[in-house]
Formats: C-alpha cells, sequence, structure tokens
C-alpha cells in the first residue's frame, strides 16, 4: 500500500509495496505514483479507480499488477491509496489455459481435416 498526496507524491509505503517495488524505507518518499506507473500517463480522477496495470521497479524490471485507487480526505488533505497486487503468475496461467483452450480446439478438429498416406 502507498499513501500519496493530492498530486501523486508518495508520503509513505508500507513494507510490502517496499519489497515489491524493491526500494528502501526511505527511498520512495517524494517519488510520484506516475513515476513507478509508467503505462498510466495520469491518475484517474474517480474518487475509486481499479485496473490492472505495469509497475516498474527500481531494478527496472516490469511486474503485471492490479492497480486500486482511492482518493480520500484526512485532516483536511486529499490523499490517495494506492494497492498493488503482483498479478504475473494468474497471467501466466491465463496464458497457459488459453493456449491449452486452442490445442484441445486444434485436437477437436483434426479428424475433419482428410489426410492421404502415400508408399513409397
Amino acid at each position: 500500500m502507498l499513501l500519496a498526496d493530492a498530486a501523486g507524491g508518495i508520503l509513505h509505503a508500507n513494507p510490502a509495496a517496499r519489497t515489491l517495488l524493491g526500494y528502501g524505507a526511505e527511498e520512495l518518499q517524494g517519488r510520484r505514483l506516475v513515476e513507478l506507473l509508467p503505462e498510466l500517463p495520469c491518475l484517474p480522477t474517480q474518487p475509486a479507480a481499479s485496473r490492472e496495470t505495469v509497475c516498474q521497479r527500481q531494478d527496472g524490471r516490469r511486474l503485471a499488477v492490479e492497480l486500486l485507487l482511492r482518493r480520500t480526505v484526512i485532516e483536511g488533505a486529499t490523499c490517495q491509496f494506492a494497492f498493488l497486487r503482483e498479478i504475473d503468475d494468474r497471467k501466466r496461467l491465463e496464458e497457459q489455459l488459453r493456449e491449452a483452450r486452442r490445442m484441445e480446439t486444434v485436437g477437436r478438429l483434426w479428424p475433419a481435416f482428410p489426410t492421404t498416406s502415400t508408399t513409397c
């Protein structure tokens, strides 16, 4: 979980977010959320938004994530909570399932194709 100000400047990152992103305790403070989310040109303006996107770790590696943004007011200041969940494994499994379904379809259709055999 990341806590950011209204402009997207990171105020706090919990240990899970720091681990996911590969940063130390103080390294994320002052960075902007959009720096970590390269495929998100600007932050949504709705009070709550959820989407799949990509985040960039400190080492440059990109991870597929599910992002949930929630705007709220704390002590009179508008803040944003950003919850990130890595979904690389889920994406990989979804692709394997799609491939298995394609292969199953090919297997069902294969007997319909006439085959000829030639012997020499």
